[in-house]
């Protein structure tokens, strides 16, 4: 992560199925007096299994703020981790006070190897095709 802004955690909701009924997890973090943005938000499925996945994530964020639950971490300071800059741009992740980090990618990287994908290789390939549907676009006119 190359981009740090200081933070609090303001909401912590989950597990819970979101409307598609896919199990999700939203942590809301409030930067820059009156800023909220959202992290999380991973799909991990629709079944138990998915229930589980969303609750590990869960603990392992507990784990990085060594808090038990949420109502510990509501209100703890902590630096919001993206990779780009942009005030619009994805939270990667997430840093306690104590140095520890908590980010989508480590999760992703040590529950599910086979899917993971490096941001800059994920930023790459959703630009190509934005291009491709423009270019696509302006055919048509």
């Amino acid at each position: 992560m190359t981009h740090r802004e200081p933070a609090t955690i303001r909401k912590v909701q989950g597990p819970y199925k979101e409307d598609h009924g896919l199990w999700t997890v939203s942590i809301d973090v409030e930067y820059y007096k009156g800023t909220f943005q959202g992290f999380g938000g991973l799909a991990f499925g629709s079944n138990d299994k998915g229930k589980v996945w969303a609750g590990n994530f869960l603990k392992e964020l507990y784990q990085t703020f060594e808090v038990r639950g949420p109502n510990q971490l509501v209100g703890k300071p902590c630096h919001v981790l993206k990779s780009f800059s942009g005030w619009d741009e994805t939270i990667e992740g997430i840093e306690a006070t104590n140095g520890k980090r908590f980010t989508v990618q480590g999760f992703r990287k040590r529950h599910f190897p086979k899917a993971y994908k490096n941001k800059l290789k994920e930023r790459r390939e959703s630009t190509e095709r934005e291009i491709g549907f423009l270019s696509h676009r302006l055919t048509e006119e």
